[in-house]
């Protein structure tokens, strides 16, 4: 906001473990692996008898008891010891262990217990007589999610609960990672939102009627992930159930003075940042989400379909040769034949224009969530210009106040309203919102609105007519802070020579008991950490930008990466002249 601070360009997320997220939950606790084995009360009586060995002598008594027939419980036993992959039939028990639900009950507690899961039973009505089906599980995929409930102890909180920790692996990965490993469909586990790919995070998990040890003991493997700090609640996470992140963030290769760095983060800690929505919202190609969107919302639907084909920079070389290959002839049939395999999205899209030709019925083939992107990036980036007009219309960050015109949310009255001069004493630069463009939103009454009239005219928009008879691409709007202030932020300034060295510790240093990085006194690098709060559907990059005054888009990046790379061939050029050895140094590595 201030624009007379000098900017710096930074490194950001040179390393994964630059960029550590650890989610706030809803009570506004920081969610942090402290504890991988512990399990939870209710699952260490389990774990205790299921590592007692019994005798057959054990077992022919445990269950004759419940049924009442010794001869039957010798028969049971024999069958447990038989080749599961040669026996087919299931082991029938009748009688009145079948009529009375807590003999039933024992029965099957019984069979848990002193077969450990090689056996299972379950209660057949369909016959004449009932029986009890003991047999040995055959799909063992398909019948660990299938009996995932069967047994759950009264009083016992149906969700597990626990920390899933990841590095440099993305959310969805690391949760079909899991579903492998317990052969538990992915879609079972529940979050309150993804985490960055490249980052080292930590966030809660929830799934219904599923014991700790399990998740526990088949995560151990697992290569980048950890989970723990188990427990059971009464309620699952949903979409959007957390207080928002809390984030350490190092920015290397900091050059500008240390009074400049001092400035930027006291200035951040007083006015805050303005709340953009982030670079990634709008994709990471030459090609913006948004300018889909805009034609979505124009009913444009072949526009649109040749935008999400058209070729971009920065892709594989096949990629890139078959979107060319649309482009030359239109033909989705033969582009399906050049188009690599794992260009999923691509790939629905063309088949949908294969049947249905270059139309809304086709594009409608894309998965919901993907059509959804495009128009809410078009709203995004309609607020972004509206962000900037209201921030110029301030010469400096002091002069950052309400004005007649302006909307406000009012937590009292729990309503978006006006500022004008009876009420403009009530409210700070902190209380106003933005609209995203839809039909059921309002909009400010100064120059912030009419300059988004003007962008949205050029693209053929108007902000007040957008509902469409396409129910998806009908937006209601909604509002959104202008400005925002990270919470408890905090910064240290490292001096480093070793560009591999971390200079913050993860979840997994402090269970092992690392020390916190220390500068070093005579390094020759300067990096800037920074730990902070921030709200839900807030982008730490846009703090960054605020901060650096410094892109920090994939792009901007890669430029940086570029300057610093020619940089370093004249240093090597330069000793191999003088016969010196060159430093060592480091190279950037987006695949880290």
């Amino acid at each position: 906001m201030d624009k007379k601070r000098m900017s710096f360009p930074v490194y950001f997320k040179q390393r994964y473990g630059d960029f550590i997220v650890r989610e706030v939950s809803e009570d506004g606790k920081i969610v942090t692996l402290t504890d991988t084995t512990t399990l939870p009360d209710w699952d260490k009586q389990v774990e205790e008898s299921q590592s007692q060995t019994y005798t057959d002598e054990d077992v022919v008594n445990a269950f004759k008891d419940i049924i009442g027939d010794e001869q039957v419980a010798v028969q049971l036993l024999s069958y447990s010891k038989m080749d599961s992959k040669v026996v087919k039939d299931k082991f029938q028990v009748t009688g009145k262990v079948t009529e009375e639900k807590e003999l039933r009950k024992q029965f099957h507690d019984a069979v848990r217990k002193y077969f450990s899961g090689n056996l299972e039973s379950e209660l057949n009505n369909s016959g004449k007589e009932k029986s009890i089906e003991v047999f040995f599980p055959q799909k063992r995929r398909r019948m660990m999610s299938k009996n995932t409930a069967r047994g759950w102890p009264s009083g016992k909180p149906e969700y597990l609960q626990f920390v899933l920790y990841k590095e440099n692996i993305d959310t969805t990965v690391a949760l079909e990672a899991l579903s492998k490993a317990t052969g538990l469909p992915s879609k079972t586990f529940d979050t309150a939102g993804t985490k960055d790919k490249r980052a080292i995070t930590s966030q809660l998990i929830t799934i219904k009627k599923v014991d700790a040890k399990r998740i526990r003991d088949s995560a151990a493997k697992l290569k980048g992930i950890k989970v723990g700090n188990f427990s059971y609640v009464h309620k699952p996470l949903k979409l959007g159930s957390l207080h928002g992140n809390h984030f350490t963030i190092t920015l290397r290769g900091i050059e500008a003075p240390m009074d400049v760095v001092v400035q930027a983060c006291e200035s951040v800690k007083k006015f805050g940042f303005i709340n953009y929505f982030g670079t990634q919202r709008f994709g990471t190609s030459a090609i913006p989400t948004h300018h889909v969107g805009k034609y979505l919302l124009l009913s444009k639907w072949e526009e649109a379909i040749n935008l999400v084909l058209t070729p971009r920079a920065f892709e594989k070389w096949e990629i890139t040769e078959a979107r060319i290959h649309w482009m030359k002839t239109k033909d989705a049939t033969s582009t399906l034949q050049v188009l690599p395999r794992y260009q999923i999205i691509e790939k629905i899209l063309l088949r949908g224009i294969e049947e249905y030709g270059c139309n809304l019925t086709a594009f409608s083939k894309l998965p919901l969530n993907m059509r959804l992107l495009y128009v809410h990036a078009y709203q995004s980036y309609i607020w972004n210009e509206m962000a900037s007009k209201r921030i110029d219309m301030a010469p400096t960050p002091e002069d950052l106040v309400p004005i007649p015109g302006d909307l406000v949310y009012d937590t009292k009255l729990n309503d978006h309203i006006y500022v004008d001069q009876n009420n403009i004493s009530n409210y700070t630069i902190t209380d106003v919102v933005l609209p995203l463009p839809g039909y059921s939103v309002k909009y400010p009454k100064n120059a912030a609105y009419d300059h988004i009239k003007e962008v949205m005219a050029r693209d053929g928009l108007d902000p007040t007519d957008m509902k469409r008879n396409i129910r998806i691409y009908s937006l209601p709007g909604g509002y959104r802070f202008l400005l925002r202030k990270p919470m408890g932020l905090e910064y240290s300034i490292y001096q480093y020579n070793d560009l591999c060295i971390p200079l913050a510790l993860t979840d997994l240093d402090v269970m092992e008991g690392k020390k916190e990085p220390q500068s070093a006194p005579d390094g020759s690098r300067t990096a800037l950490v920074i730990k902070m709060g921030l709200d839900s559907a807030t982008y730490a990059t846009m703090v960054i930008r605020e901060l650096t005054k410094y892109e920090t888009s994939q792009i901007a990046q890669k430029e940086l990466q570029s300057k610093y790379d020619r940089e370093q061939e004249g240093k090597e050029e330069e000793a191999q002249e003088e016969d010196i050895e060159p430093t060592e140094d480091f190279q950037i590595n987006a695949d880290e």
